[in-house]
């Protein structure tokens, strides 16, 4: 008997639970492009199937999922906050703007000058709040891309195949293919 999955289990039942998910894995496998396919052979796919026998590598995967989709909330929301401050400095720049235009109108030789100066003040203003949110966007992709190579370590340490820390793209979107799988996995039925 062994201690695998959801208790103890025998070696038969180890096994049919392998080729259950394995079969399972080479489906998926099938319906990604080809240059994916290439990356994925038989042994990458059993030996997926191998580690997965143990449950908690699903609730690792699991983990990780929730813990990015709390750091994108949280980033997104950060951005939001940004963007809708903004707005409303603009806004009160805009009525600023009118309300001295409003108070000169009376002095129809200063207003070209006033004009200009609430133009220039516009246009830096504005030039500030694009590079404000720049900074915000770099900073999130840094973090996200942070994020990547935590996940990445940590799944490697786990022992799953097709993971290892890298900033090659075809890499990380065959890893995402293999966490999708993973999912997927999840819900699936084998037999003991």
């Amino acid at each position: 008997m062994y201690a695998y999955g959801n208790g103890m289990e025998s070696k038969e039942e180890l096994q049919n639970r392998h080729y259950c998910y394995l079969n399972h894995l080479q489906e998926m496998a099938k319906d990604l492009p080809r240059k994916y396919q290439q990356r994925l052979p038989y042994n990458v796919l059993s030996d997926l199937a191998k580690v997965l026998l143990d449950s908690q590598l699903f609730e690792i995967v699991a983990g990780l999922k929730e813990v990015q989709q709390l750091e994108e909330r949280n980033l997104s929301n950060q951005r939001l906050n940004l963007t809708k401050e903004q707005k409303t400095s603009k806004e009160s720049l805009k009525k600023k703007h009118r309300d001295l235009l409003q108070d000169n109108v009376h002095k129809p030789h200063e207003l070209p000058y006033i004009q200009a100066r609430c133009q220039k003040e516009m246009q830096e203003f504005e030039e500030n709040c694009a590079k404000e949110l720049k900074k915000m966007d770099t900073y999130i992709i840094k973090t996200l891309d942070q994020k990547i190579i935590d996940q990445q370590s940590m799944l490697e340490k786990a022992g799953i195949p097709g993971f290892v820390v890298t900033v090659v793209p075809i890499e990380i979107q065959l890893q995402m293919y293999l966490l999708e799988f993973i999912f997927r996995l999840k819900q699936v039925e084998c037999p003991a």
